[in-house]
């Protein structure tokens, strides 16, 4: 991602999830109250995934620490890992819905052939089928119309709230298997953010399952604009990290501390081997430094594996590998040590030294 936006020819001060950029937003709205803490959960419910993040916001006094107009601002601090399910989102809930229209089109009308023709027309639907959820989110029902979807033949079908409900409740409990992998008790807010937050299915989910965990019912809130607030939030992040010397009699100039870390546990071993080395912990801080040692593999050679594995406290926890080395000879090494290093946007590198 970093090489990418270097490709592109911008200049990458740090990297931040939407959810928690959204929260650094959020928390200007805090220093507007007369709290002095609060604890709220970020939901976005995105195009293609959807992320929940604890965060926690306090006051900090700036006199003496830096040049600011505000002699007070926000400590926005990330509790514990954030959660995410890449299999949720609204796309895919409009494949859904064009799924079901495509059907109802073959039904009377022939199956559209396989290759450009059925490709084109999954793509319409899909577009309108976007269309569609926006107003079934305000609406008990919607028609569902493309014009000449095939071979001169328009599409026209009714679609009910209750119908589109049924076609995403498998994408809609997983949100509430989300939601369970967070601690709820000392949650005060719930703030939604994207697209799909709007769904009330969505909604109707998420409440019920935080009465659940938390005992209580906590308000769902969305004082932010979805569309602008994770790039908004970025974008302070960013001016954070700047070092650029601010007229503080500027308006707008919001700093931050913000308290980042890990949400993935990564590990390492070798391949053919049940045994996994920490390299970090979900929730640990961004900036590390640990060192490791590992057995050395059999005849002295073999392919060391990073795997990255799935968020703590995650009934269904899973580990992917996503860097492979292979080490063609140790010689008469016993053991190999790594020394892990993490820096403040949260790359990992690590460096090799056999003993």
């Amino acid at each position: 991602l970093l090489h990418a936006a270097e490709l592109a020819g911008l200049r990458v001060d740090g990297l931040v999830t939407e959810a928690l950029a959204a929260a650094v937003i959020r928390s200007q709205d805090f220093l507007a109250s007369t709290e002095r803490t609060r604890t709220e959960v970020i939901v976005d419910v995105g195009a293609g995934h959807t992320e929940m993040c604890k965060v926690r916001f306090g006051r900090e006094e700036t006199r003496g620490l830096l040049r600011s107009s505000r002699r007070l601002i926000a400590d926005v601090s990330l509790v514990g890992p954030c959660v995410s399910d890449e299999t949720v989102g609204t796309l895919l809930m409009d494949r859904r819905l064009a799924e079901a229209a495509l059907r109802s089109f073959e039904s009377k009308h022939g199956e559209i052939p396989k290759g450009a023709a059925r490709e084109k027309a999954r793509r319409r639907l899909e577009l309108q089928a976007a269309t569609v959820r926006g107003i079934l989110t305000a609406n008990h029902e919607a028609v569902f119309t493309v014009e000449s979807l095939y071979n001169g033949e328009d599409l026209s079908m009714k679609v009910t709230r209750e119908e589109f409900e049924k076609a995403v409740s498998d994408l809609t409990k997983r949100i509430s298997d989300l939601a369970g992998r967070l601690a709820w008790e000392d949650v005060m807010g719930i703030e939604l953010v994207g697209g799909g937050s709007r769904i009330p299915v969505v909604q109707e989910h998420l409440e019920t399952q935080v009465l659940l965990l938390a005992g209580r019912k906590i308000a769902l809130g969305r004082h932010l604009n979805g569309d602008e607030a994770p790039s908004k939030g970025a974008a302070v992040c960013a001016s954070n990290h700047s070092l650029i010397e601010r007229d503080p009699s500027l308006k707008g100039n919001r700093r931050i501390w913000l308290k980042d870390s890990h949400h993935r546990t990564y590990t390492v071993g070798w391949e053919g081997s049940d045994d996994r080395f920490l390299i970090a912990e979900a929730g640990q801080k961004l900036q590390f430094h640990n060192e490791l040692e590992l057995p050395g593999p059999q005849g002295g050679r073999g392919i060391l594996t990073v795997f990255e594995s799935d968020l703590r406290g995650s009934s269904d926890r899973k580990s992917q590998a996503i860097e492979r080395y292979e080490i063609a000879s140790l010689g008469g090494a016993k053991s190999l040590r790594l020394v892990a290093r993490g820096d403040q946007n949260g790359i990992i590198t690590l460096s090799a030294a056999t003993t």
